[in-house]
């Protein structure tokens, strides 16, 4: 018996691996070097290990782009979940995940391998989309100020993306009063009936 299957099988560690892989090959040489040989030499894995858990590169890319989203939308709802607030809400959430800047480990390599994936790759915006316009719709719903709403979801994308990228150093004190000056623009008046 070979020591490969003497080993207890982990599939959801493999799987994890798979996906960390993924991140590396994109955010190191961009989404033409993932492929299926890749990312299971990069992993650690056989091509056909591989293959059980992803059958193709697609399925691959779409569970990477799931996993982010996934991510980004759980970090909203457990912030607007602690929000006593209900009018915009879901503003100061995504403001806050937003503003967070990347606490956890590897969260930036996450971000930035999204980010190459929805520039090569316009399909996977659709899910993203669809969630950020369904969580701001819910507060445009409840609020009589519009453009504050989407001012502040816009700035919270522009702050993101500036850590991102790490091109602008905002000194804590002035993110801090920044980040409150945009959550002013979510505590709006209930539309009238």
């Amino acid at each position: 018996m070979s020591e490969a299957h003497r080993r207890p099988k982990q599939p959801l560690l493999i799987r994890d691996r798979l996906l960390s892989a993924t991140i590396d090959l994109l955010v190191e040489e961009g989404i033409g070097a993932v492929t299926l040989n890749s990312v299971a030499t990069r992993a650690g894995v056989s091509k056909g290990g591989l293959q059980h858990h992803f059958s193709n590169k697609e399925e691959l890319l779409e569970a990477l782009s799931a996993k982010v989203l996934q991510h980004f939308t759980g970090q909203v709802a457990t912030l607007a979940e602690s929000d006593t607030d209900a009018q915009g809400r879901n503003t100061r959430a995504y403001l806050r995940a937003s503003a967070d800047g990347f606490a956890e480990s590897g969260e930036r390599e996450l971000w930035k391998a999204a980010m190459m994936l929805i520039m090569a790759r316009p399909e996977f915006r659709t899910p993203y989309q669809e969630w950020e316009s369904g969580s701001l719709n819910t507060d445009l719903a409840q609020c009589e100020d519009p453009v504050g709403l989407l001012l502040c979801r816009l700035a919270a994308d522009g702050l993101w993306l500036a850590d991102l990228l790490g091109h602008r150093a905002i000194p804590p004190a002035q993110r801090a009063e920044l980040v409150r000056r945009l959550e002013q623009l979510t505590h709006c008046r209930p539309q009238q009936a």
